[in-house]
């Protein structure tokens, strides 16, 4: 079963492959310039967190209808609950995937924006 689900994962993610690795490289690069705190920081951690995770389930819903049709199956050829269970799997693992390619440059935006701590202190000067 973890072959197959393997298989089906690499045989939807293969044309995309290149695009994912240049993703991950820009999120590394990203991810190592938030926690040297060049430009940003980790403020508004949990708005972007949520945001990630949101643009994730997204992503699995929409993969859980979109993975039978991609692999030439339908959901007629779905059987038992290992198809099932495998279907759900993989998208899932995709909608974390996404959060966690999406959740750098986020945080890093978030982090960029201004503070209402020091708008509130300049108010009273």
């Amino acid at each position: 079963m973890i072959m197959e689900t393997i298989t089906v994962a690499i045989q939807f993610l293969g044309g995309t492959l290149p695009a994912i690795i240049i993703l991950a490289i820009v999120d590394l690069i990203l991810l190592a310039l938030l926690i040297a705190r060049v430009g940003s920081s980790f403020r508004n951690f949990g708005r972007a967190l949520g945001s990630a995770l949101g643009v994730g389930g997204v992503v699995a819903l929409i993969s859980v209808f979109l993975l039978p049709a991609h692999t030439g199956a339908s959901w007629a050829n779905l059987y038992g609950a290992t198809d099932y269970l495998g279907l759900l799997g993989i998208s899932v693992g995709l909608g974390l995937a996404a959060a966690a390619a999406t959740f750098p440059p986020i945080q890093y935006l978030l982090g960029m924006a201004p503070s209402g701590h020091g708008q509130r202190q300049r108010a009273r000067a």
